[in-house]
């Protein structure tokens, strides 16, 4: 035979109250023992198939029955039932009422740790409404308690769960559960779950849960948690066609770890709280309201709307954090996953505020800097960058126009020793593009660099391109050598910067810049950077030296003194980690030059201890000591750099060797370099300690 009924949520126990229904209406207490075999039994979503039903009264008005299903298809589950057994072995049915105060339900399901539990309910005849208990219910390690009741076409129930095995329920509910991340899970919670509906339409659900000992890990330990415990609490309740939800999460122990942050919650406690609002067909939800905070270290605001089921399911969002203290959001939440990158060892203070803004295909990052300061930390080797009391806005947009952005600061540094001025930029930032709206002067040492023109596009891809024009005011070439860690130098650096291009890490030098310095002029042309605040930076470049006024050229370097005026070339100069590694590089008097000759005592003892040198001339050397200078026809040097040795060469070749100085005039000096190789790194040692400690003793 076969029966129909309107579908909901207690099918099962409903099913069982019609047979015993049956039962009492056809009278069969007359009988000792009822049995009854039905081949389907359905409703508009569920399906019982092969039911037997067994009714016994061994006593008055006390019952035992029992009931098994061979099949049976409920809503929700993606499985059928097989082999479902219900033995009540204390009961009573009346005309009013059908009651199991004692039964056991076996539900063979895979997912449960043991197939039986205890059950009891009560049905009331006349108004067809059901109440009952499942108690005892096993599942990963823990255990269920589930209260229903089934009134018309109403219905609730209540779950009690204690003791579940996060780690278990994940491999057991797998394909039941939302689709969590593959990962290892561990920790236990309890939780209390109550719904409430009609037919099948949910009108309330509420929910309490407290984990401890939470934990996850992926395969590679990006993201990682260990000891999470807290809380959650929350309902979700229907109000004519909207659902309405109010929600809490709490972490108060543990660790928790991503690519992007870490948290000891222990320490700073994390709080959130939503409110929000979804259609009855659930296609979309707007958070109106949420309250996200970490202990004392920052708040959050945020609103947003989702889509689940659109191709871009985030629509909206909006979030504003209030000023927060910057040093402890670096420290505590940022420094340690930024361990052994380069930015694992800065120093950073001040206050910094703002919010973020999506709506349809419009973005905006809004930013408020507040005394901010940003530097290496000491002892984390050279340090690369520092700026100090940063204060301004930064307004970022796609989409649309944004308000225009500025920047001051009081000072900073470059490379730990080149000083920065107090400075301010004025910007807009929309879209991938930089664009300087107004002409920046950056004091450098005791100089500037004066930017008129910097665009950039394509910020953040492959191709991003850079566009720049400035100039160099005057930098004593004394501080800035000093800076750098170069031996003294003296006269200015200014110079034209014809543009810059930069792509992929690499800094470009478009065309060629010239630096006055000397009373001369030095023409550099293929300058390239790579990784320029990186670990291991990377530079190459050609120079032309015109013209260099030589006297003030020695005089920088305590090296003697020499006038005249000084040509030549560094081709192919490449230095890494701003050690020089090769160049090709000549430095001699330039063709006709007019201009005086004259080479000191110091300056003559001084080449020819670098060249491995002897002295030629009509003098011995005995008495050259009677003079303090000498003339000369013309002066170089070279040296091509490979594998840490120097390939010397001078101005022209002598009978042995080379001359480093040819003369002119009496008395008549000529100096000859006899070394054809040096070691760079001796050479440069040499270099130092004439500038340091003058001239070496000739042998």
């Amino acid at each position: 035979m076969s029966f129909r009924r309107s579908e909901g949520a207690g099918a099962g126990f409903l099913l069982l109250a019609l047979l015993l229904a049956l039962g009492v209406a056809f009278g069969l207490r007359a009988f000792e023992q009822f049995n009854i075999h039905i081949g389907q039994l359905s409703g508009s979503a569920w399906q019982a198939q092969d039911l037997d039903f067994q009714l016994a009264w061994p006593e008055l008005r006390q019952s035992r029955f029992h009931l098994t299903i061979g099949r049976l298809r409920l809503p929700g589950l993606r499985q059928t039932l097989q082999g479902l057994g219900l033995e009540c072995v204390e009961g009573e049915i009346g005309d009013q009422t059908i009651r199991c105060r004692r039964g056991h339900l076996r539900l063979p399901l895979a997912q449960l740790d043991r197939p039986e539990a205890a059950l009891s309910f009560d049905l009331q005849r006349p108004s067809g409404r059901l109440q009952g208990r499942l108690s005892g219910l096993a599942l990963a390690g823990g255990r269920i308690d589930v209260d229903f009741t089934l009134d018309g076409d109403s219905w609730r129930f209540r779950l009690d769960g204690k003791h579940i095995a996060l780690g278990v329920l994940r491999k057991r509910l797998n394909g039941f559960l939302p689709n969590l991340p593959e990962w290892g899970y561990s920790g236990r919670f309890d939780a209390v779950v109550d719904a409430s509906g009609r037919q099948r339409r949910p009108q309330r659900l509420s929910w309490q849960i407290q984990f401890s000992g939470l934990g996850f890990s992926d395969d590679a330990g990006n993201n990682a948690a260990e000891g999470l415990g807290g809380s959650s609490s929350g309902r979700l309740r229907r109000s004519g066609d909207r659902w309405r939800l109010a929600g809490k999460l709490g972490l108060e122990r543990g660790e928790l770890l991503t690519p992007y942050l870490y948290l000891d919650a222990g320490a700073h406690p994390l709080q959130l709280k939503l409110r929000g609002e979804a259609p009855g067909d659930l296609t979309r939800f707007e958070l109106k309201h949420g309250d996200l905070s970490l202990g004392r270290l920052l708040s959050l605001q945020l609103a947003a709307e989702v889509a689940p089921a659109a191709s871009r399911p985030l629509r909206a969002l909006h979030l504003r954090m209030p000023a927060v203290k910057l040093a402890p959001i670096y420290g505590e939440l940022l420094q340690p996953v930024l361990s052994g990158t380069p930015w694992d060892h800065f120093e950073l203070a001040g206050r910094l505020g703002g919010g973020f803004d999506l709506s349809g295909s419009t973005l905006g990052l809004d930013l408020d800097l507040q005394g901010v300061s940003i530097d290496d930390a000491e002892g984390s080797g050279e340090r690369r960058v520092g700026l100090y009391d940063l204060d301004g806005e930064v307004h970022w947009r796609h989409g649309e126009i944004p308000a225009d952005s500025r920047l001051s600061w009081r000072a900073g540094h470059l490379l730990e020793k080149i000083d920065l001025g107090p400075g301010r930029i004025d910007f807009r930032l929309a879209d991938q593009r930089f664009q300087l709206l107004r002409q920046a002067r950056l004091p450098v040492l005791d100089g500037a660099l004066v930017i008129d023109r910097l665009d950039l596009d394509a910020l953040g891809e492959g191709d991003q391109r850079l566009r720049f024009d400035g100039m160099i005011t005057p930098i004593s070439m004394r501080s800035l050598s000093a800076a750098l860690g170069w031996m003294p130098l003296s006269g200015k650096l200014s110079g034209m910067i014809p543009g810059l291009s930069y792509k992929q890490g690499l800094l470009k030098v478009d065309g060629v810049l010239l630096v006055h310095i000397f009373d001369g002029d030095i023409l550099i042309s293929g300058l390239e950077l790579r990784d320029l605040f990186g670990v291991y930076p990377q530079l190459s470049a050609n120079l032309k030296l015109k013209n260099l006024d030589l006297e003030t050229l020695t005089r920088t370097f305590s090296f003697g003194r020499i006038t005249g005026r000084l040509d030549g070339y560094v081709k192919g100069l490449r230095l890494e980690a701003w050690r020089p590694v090769a160049f090709d590089a000549r430095f001699y008097t330039p063709p006709g030059d007019k201009s005086r000759h004259r080479i000191s005592q110091k300056a003559v003892d001084n080449i020819s201890n670098l060249g491995g040198a002897g002295l030629s001339g009509s003098l011995a050397r005995s008495f050259l000591r009677f003079f303090d200078e000498f003339s000369y026809r013309r002066i170089g040097i070279g040296c091509r750099l490979s594998q840490g040795r120097c390939a010397m060469s001078g101005v022209g070749k002598a009978k042995q060797g080379y001359y480093l100085v040819q003369g002119g005039g009496i008395p008549r000096i000529d100096i000859i370099g006899f070394n054809r190789s040096a070691d760079w790194d001796g050479l440069v040692q040499q270099l130092k300690q004439i500038t340091e400690s003058g001239a070496p003793v000739v042998e």
